[in-house]
């Protein structure tokens, strides 16, 4: 049996989008873990800092561990001036060092909102839906299954000559 590819992502997204956000994560780790290729550990400030930790310093130490970013945009998410001043910049711009998999977590009018240099990039939705545009528990399912196919193509583009 080959080993899997251990891969750390970073998950910044917003607070009050954590209902959503646990509910994908939950599904794409039931995904990888039948994996052949990947093992992936998830990376979110609510689950990996604990109480009386200095919660900056933490972010920062998870998002320089981190092998890629797994972006949950929403307008919460673009709106955050945490994640556009000390998280987005580590994916987004001239300062980028890691590579992004941005998902369309809520809807965004990409005409009307600053999408903070994401406009460059691909971002997952499911035929043109974002995640939590999908009523029904197998749509979300689907997206989750889908993304998940997508991410494992792009961790092997990403991880290809690593």
């Amino acid at each position: 049996m080959a080993v899997k590819k251990v891969l750390k992502l970073f998950v910044p997204h917003a607070v009050v989008d954590g209902v959503e956000v646990d509910y994908l994560l939950k599904a794409l780790e039931a995904q990888f873990a039948s994996s052949k290729r990947f093992e992936i550990d998830f990376w979110q400030c609510r689950k990996d800092i604990l109480v009386g930790e200095k919660w900056h310093d933490i972010i920062q130490a998870g998002l320089a561990a981190a092998d890629l970013g797994l972006l949950m945009v929403s307008p919460a998410f673009l709106a955050s001036a945490y994640i556009g001043k000390h998280e987005l910049p580590k994916f987004v711009g001239p300062e980028a060092t890691k590579p992004l998999i941005p998902v369309g977590l809520k809807p965004v009018d990409f005409q009307r909102q600053d999408l903070k240099g994401l406009e460059a990039f691909q971002i997952f939705r499911r035929d043109g839906k974002f995640f939590s545009e999908l009523s029904s528990r197998m749509q979300k399912e689907d997206f989750a299954y889908r993304l998940y196919q997508a991410m494992e193509d792009r961790l092997a583009a990403v991880t290809a000559n690593v």
